[in-house]
């Protein structure tokens, strides 16, 4: 498990008021439970989806072992 402590909340924007009141404060967020964490893989599809249906995919993410180009379904 891991934790991003209030990273991704700050990014997010995501804060909690305690319930007797008080200042609000951001969240601890764990495995990758950030607002980005969910629409990565679809904002890669759209993003780099070339007319023919393949997916180019970046020298980035190439280095983590994924091909140089996602085939058509």
């Amino acid at each position: 498990m891991s934790n991003a402590r209030e990273h991704q909340a700050w990014r997010g924007g995501i804060r909690h008021r305690p319930a007797g009141g008080g200042k609000a404060a951001y969240v601890h967020t764990l495995n990758a439970s950030g607002p980005a964490a969910g629409g990565l893989v679809p904002a890669i599809l759209e993003r780099h989806r070339r007319e023919d249906g393949t997916v180019a995919l970046s020298d980035v993410l190439r280095r983590w072992g994924l091909p140089e180009v996602l085939g058509a379904a």
